[in-house]
């Protein structure tokens, strides 16, 4: 086995000891005080040779690493899925499906233009209050709210705004046709 060398800690006495008795109670030879075998600083204890574990653990790590991959894949592709259904049922192609969600995102668009500051712009949420999304026809929208942004100063402050957008079936397109900040 492997052998190390240790001192006891009381007198120093040098003693040789094996792997096995690492932890153990002894008593000194020379000063009879009870010490605790414990190797040198830097001593390797691990088993020297093969550190594998046997085959049929690593047979079994296999199986389950297998498994966890076949059950992200299924979950990726659930994912996945939905994404598709998702985009697809939120589609706008003809202005009678011109959706609010949309011309919120337009209306956004087009305000974020008219910054000084766009990157530090921070618009609310469609649903928070002092969000008004009217639908005035078929394919024309009122979008009212606020953004929080830098001016030139580099001041952060609140601007309210009002757009009117427009989804054109011709070409699948949309147009603002009036924007104001108040």
């Amino acid at each position: 086995m492997s052998e190390f060398k240790f001192n006891c800690p009381y007198c120093l006495q040098k003693f040789a000891s094996d792997h096995e008795d690492i932890g153990k109670a002894a008593v000194c030879p020379s000063c009879q005080k009870e010490i605790i075998i414990t190797p040198p600083l830097g001593y390797d204890s691990r088993p020297k040779g093969n550190t594998l574990p046997p085959k049929t653990e690593a047979k079994n790590d296999a199986k389950d690493t297998v498994a966890g991959c076949v059950g992200c894949l299924v979950v990726m592709a659930i994912l996945i899925g939905l994404l598709i259904w998702l985009c697809q049922s939120c589609s706008c192609t003809d202005p009678s499906q011109a959706h609010e969600t949309e011309a919120w995102h337009v209306a956004m668009r087009f305000v974020e233009k008219r910054l000084k500051a766009p990157s530090t712009a921070k618009f609310p949420n469609q649903w928070d209050n002092g969000v008004e999304i009217k639908r005035t026809d078929n394919s024309t929208f009122s979008v009212s709210a606020f953004v929080d942004a830098e001016n030139a100063f580099g001041a952060r402050i609140r601007q309210h705004w009002s757009v009117t957008v427009r989804y054109n079936e011709a070409d699948g397109h949309w147009y603002r046709s009036e924007i104001d900040f108040y």
